[in-house]
């Protein structure tokens, strides 16, 4: 019976730890593919890249037009900021915010994250974007310093 019960303890914690790699894979392979599309594709839709990557709610379904306006605005204005990335074939490497172990690293306003996931994008060992995940979408890939801390921007 003892064995029985470490068997199925083993067995579970084996399925916890697969379903954890998954995720977490899956989390960033989404991020890389969404900067893909964002610099390293010509004539990406953005309504596409809205509907594919980023978070949406209740809330955001009553301003869809509006926000896609806007996600359409920042993405064009991203493009100008970050233009060194645009069709560099860019290698955009994917990390959780608690993983990433240089001193570089920006500090967010705790309460403005709730928890949610936090990546840090980097090309050629250089921080480019942070990216803000709530149920495995993008929540916000651009913050403001607010005193010596970082504030993620969302669209609603």
């Amino acid at each position: 019976m003892k064995k029985l019960k470490i068997s199925v303890l083993l067995l579970m914690t084996s399925f916890m730890l697969s379903y954890c790699q998954n995720k977490k894979s899956y989390n960033e392979g989404m991020i890389v593919s969404f900067f893909n599309k964002v610099f390293n594709e010509e004539n990406t839709n953005s309504k596409e890249l809205y509907a594919k990557y980023l978070f949406e709610d209740k809330k955001a379904n009553k301003l869809r037009d509006t926000i896609q306006n806007m996600f359409e605005k920042h993405i064009a204005g991203l493009k100008v900021k970050k233009h060194h990335l645009l069709n560099a074939n860019s290698k955009f490497v994917v990390q959780k915010y608690k993983d990433y172990d240089k001193d570089d690293l920006i500090t967010f306003v705790s309460d403005n994250t709730g928890g949610k996931d936090i990546h840090v994008v980097t090309v050629n060992d250089k921080i480019e974007f942070y990216v803000l995940l709530e149920k495995d979408k993008i929540r916000s890939f651009e913050y403001v310093m607010k005193s010596n801390e970082g504030l993620f921007i969302t669209y609603y």
